[in-house]
This record gives C-alpha cells, sequence and structure tokens, in this order.
C-alpha cells in the first residue's frame, strides 16, 4: 500500500480480461485518494457462472470481485485476497466492493445493513468507511455464531479520545475488537467470552496507514490476538456470553442501548471462522498469501 500522498498523485486506469468470461471484462478507474471506482461489477453476478474457479493462493484462480490475483503484490498492495467461500469454517466475509459493499462472500448469506458508511477505493481495492459519528454496519442478531477467529484490516483516521475507545468490531457479551486510547500509547484489544488481551501500536505500526489483526480462541492456549502477524500474550477463557446483541462493525454493539464508540477511519477485509486459525495461516493471511 502506498501512503495518502503517493495515493493523491495517482489515477491508474486498469483494464481486465478474465479468460474464459471475456464479457465480464472491464476497466476500473482508480481515483485519487477516497475516491469512488468508475465501475465495480456486483460479485453476485459472478456467483451465478458456471464452475468458476476458486483462488488457492496469490497466483491461482479468479477473485470474487472479478479481479485476478497478482503475484507480485505485497502485503500493503492494493488487491486483497478473495472469500474462500468453499472453506466450511468460513463463517461471514467482508470486502466492501463498491458495487454491494453489504455483501458476505462467505456461502451462508450475512449480508450487512450499512447506516451512514461507504465503499471507496483505499485498500485492497475497497473499503468501508466511517465517519466516527453514527457510522457502521450491521448484521442482526439471530443466533450464536460459533466464532473462533476474527481478522480485519483498519486505518484510523483518527484515534480515539485520550482514554477513550472504538469499536472495530463488535457483538455484545460474546466478541470483539477495540481500538483504545491509553494516554501514552495507542492499543489494540481482543476480547471473546469476556476475555481481553491487547498489543500496542508502536513506532512504525502507530505511523502505518493500515494495521491487521486477528483475534484467536484456541481451547487449549486461551484467547490470542496477532497484530500485522505478531502473537501477542494469550488470555484465559471464561465461559461464553450471550447472544442477544447485533454484530457490529466500526462501533461498540450494547444490548441496552444503541450503539456507541464509533470508529473513524476505514475497514477492510473482515473475516468471521469457526475454526482457530494457525499461526501459520495468520502469517499468510497478513502478507497476502490467500491461504
Amino acid at each position: 500500500m502506498q501512503p495518502a500522498s503517493s495515493l493523491e498523485r495517482r489515477v491508474l486506469l486498469r483494464c481486465l480480461l478474465l479468460p474464459g468470461f471475456l464479457s465480464l471484462g472491464g476497466c476500473e478507474y482508480l481515483l485519487p485518494f477516497g475516491g469512488p471506482a468508475a465501475t465495480q461489477r456486483d460479485a453476485r453476478a459472478l456467483d451465478a457462472l458456471p464452475d468458476r474457479p476458486v483462488s488457492d493462493g496469490p497466483t491461482g484462480g479468479e477473485q470474487r470481485d472479478g479481479r485476478v490475483p497478482d503475484s507480485t503484490l505485497r502485503v500493503d498492495g492494493t488487491e486483497g485476497c478473495p472469500c474462500p467461500a468453499s472453506d466450511p469454517a468460513l463463517i461471514a466475509c467482508y470486502l466492501f466492493n463498491a458495487g454491494n459493499p453489504a455483501l458476505d462472500g462467505s456461502k451462508n448469506g450475512y449480508d450487512l445493513t450499512l447506516t451512514n458508511a461507504t465503499s471507496g477505493d483505499v485498500h485492497q481495492g475497497s473499503a468501508l468507511g466511517l465517519t466516527g459519528l453514527d457510522s457502521y454496519a450491521k448484521l442482526p442478531s439471530s443466533s450464536c455464531l460459533p466464532v473462533n477467529t476474527i481478522e480485519l484490516w483498519f486505518k484510523a483516521n483518527t484515534p480515539p479520545a485520550a482514554g477513550a475507545r472504538a469499536g472495530l468490531l463488535d457483538k455484545d457479551g460474546e466478541y470483539g475488537i477495540f481500538l483504545q486510547n491509553q494516554g501514552l500509547t495507542v492499543t489494540v484489544t481482543c476480547v471473546i467470552d469476556g476475555v481481553s488481551t491487547t498489543a500496542p501500536l508502536v513506532g512504525s505500526q502507530e505511523a502505518t496507514p493500515w494495521n491487521y489483526v486477528a483475534c484467536v480462541r484456541d481451547t487449549s492456549s486461551g484467547v490470542k490476538i496477532y497484530l500485522n502477524a505478531a502473537p501477542g500474550v494469550p488470555g484465559i477463557i471464561s465461559s461464553p456470553g450471550s447472544c442477544n446483541a447485533d454484530l457490529l462493525i466500526g462501533a461498540n454493539s450494547n444490548i441496552e442501548s444503541t450503539p456507541n464508540e464509533f470508529f473513524d477511519g476505514w475497514i477492510d477485509s473482515v473475516r468471521l471462522w469457526k475454526t482457530a486459525r494457525t499461526a501459520t495461516q495468520i502469517a499468510d493471511a497478513f502478507k497476502g498469501s490467500c491461504l
């Protein structure tokens, strides 16, 4: 990923010709930082195509939004991993593509509803833009989701006020990821079933526009946070929480009140998994290996 100053200086015209699906080829105009794509194909249209290959890695298969993975991309590149919809361990996956930013890329159909949120071409093709003021994405509460891994990318426009926090993703009583301002440091906190573990954003991480966080619940090692693939200290698992709250992205979920503790910035590539992802899988996701 290039810093904002570089993005502001470039306008990239990218034309795609998809093997076997020439009629779906097209051009995307990536506008300066924060601008929308001029064209975007609806991911649902691709689902209707027969025998659509699924990406196994950085050079294999077709991405869910119609773009072809590029083996030359780095962790901060402009293309991201597709949603591995055929993986039975995947609960939900959100890439926030401009054509349908609320779409769940898994086979489970957990589509979101957006409140004062937008999709913009700022990271890996697109991301969810949040204002920090009554802005969030919601999956209404329906049942307990057996989540054991949460992973996402985030970029804060402004950190929370000193002593405050902002919700990156939260389902009250079950699990959540929060950005917290401790005064001298800004930290990322992972919570599952009431157990929390924290990692600080330090040095280059704090200055880096985008950071990757994964929260993993493993019955053998507890709850662990990975910040840019570096593991933190595990917490200890306690009893499970309730299933009554909405799942929110970009805010704190609270079953006793309306959403609060809003996040000001961008969130991308949210994935919820039934399984506890391994350190190798987490590192691959951070590097863009798409495994």
